[in-house]
């Protein structure tokens, strides 16, 4: 791709299931006035079942996001040089401290206050955090739309039966 060959920093890149990211999608694109007629052209607005359907086809403008991840993994593999580190956002939501440590030591950053971090990262403060952040610059929380549920299976809750097993007869 476009990655900068010659790049010196560190790469963190975190995958998620690809029905959490059809979902998540879903409820943040329906927050964006600018989406809604790309939504509606493709009768996907309304219809989350419809819209996952539309994603796990591979017709959404993002394409496939199990197919983004695995051209991260190539590309990785075929750049060692890069100091690249994978992390899976249900690992993360499993295991905080496991994967936050892994995560510190992959920044080299030593003495961290690692419960404190767990505890920050609770998805209520980071979003109460960074409002705060916000309103010290006098600029309006337009982040806020990203913060959701903050955990890691809630898509077995909205997506139908079928479309669940529409998706695994791609994914299999």
């Amino acid at each position: 791709g476009n990655f900068p060959l010659g790049h010196k920093g560190k790469i963190i890149f975190i995958e998620r299931d690809t029905p959490a990211v059809v979902v998540s999608a879903y409820h943040f694109m329906k927050k964006l006035p600018f989406l809604h007629a790309y939504l509606k052209q493709h009768d996907i607005f309304d219809d989350l079942q419809k819209f996952a359907r539309f994603m796990f086809e591979g017709k959404h403008f993002f394409g496939m996001p199990q197919d983004y991840n695995k051209e991260w993994k190539a590309f990785a593999k075929e750049h060692p040089e890069l100091k690249i580190e994978f992390f899976k956002f249900e690992e993360i939501i499993a295991d905080k401290p496991k994967e936050i440590s892994r995560l510190l030591k992959f920044l080299e950053i030593e003495n961290a206050h690692l419960a404190k971090i767990v505890e920050d990262s609770d998805i209520k403060k980071a979003k109460e955090h960074r409002q705060k952040e916000a309103e010290k610059t006098g600029e309006p929380f337009v982040e806020g739309i990203i913060f959701r549920k903050g955990n890691s299976k809630g898509w077995k809750e909205e997506l139908s039966e079928e479309t669940i097993a529409f998706y695994e007869s791609f994914s299999n």
